[in-house]
């Protein structure tokens, strides 16, 4: 899924994502909580370009 999103999206490409959202919590190496949040796509909708576009 990845290697198509880079080679089709480029900056100003309308897209659609449906995934979720998954948070990652870890205590790092000084002892501070740390947090993260990933989106998961599980699928990926390419909008069509309008006419024109580079």
């Amino acid at each position: 899924l990845g290697a198509s999103c880079a080679q089709y999206l480029k900056k100003g490409r309308g897209v659609r994502v449906v995934g979720r959202l998954k948070q990652d919590r870890w205590i790092d190496s000084e002892g501070k909580q740390r947090a993260k949040v990933k989106i998961v796509a599980e699928h990926v909708e390419f909008k069509a370009q309008k006419r024109g576009a580079k």
